[in-house]
């Protein structure tokens, strides 16, 4: 499977927008006052976003963005100053 950034992006405002949806139309319904009809609903909604989330491959950007993330701090960690830098003097000496 290869990493595309589209498919990627795709999957998560997908998965934003249907819980953004949900959570508009349990406000419209009223589905507070039924709480275990809420509670079936929630988790058919977290099914699928699990589902749209693992075909949209967000796992592998994830872990591709990490390993980036960590060389750049080994890079930066390694060729970073390590002298202490020299305080300038004021010219006042008694």
């Amino acid at each position: 499977m290869r990493y595309q950034l589209p498919l990627v992006l795709v999957g998560l405002i997908s998965s934003l927008a249907l819980w953004d949806s949900f959570r508009f139309f349990s406000d419209k319904w009223g589905s507070d006052r039924f709480p275990v009809t809420e509670m079936i609903l929630v988790r058919f909604v977290q099914c699928v976003t699990a589902i749209i989330l693992l075909w949209s491959n967000v796992q592998m950007a994830l872990c591709c963005t990490l390993g980036v993330s960590y060389i750049v701090m080994l890079l930066h960690a390694a060729f970073r100053k390590l002298t202490p830098i020299k305080q300038p003097s004021d010219g006042r000496r008694k």
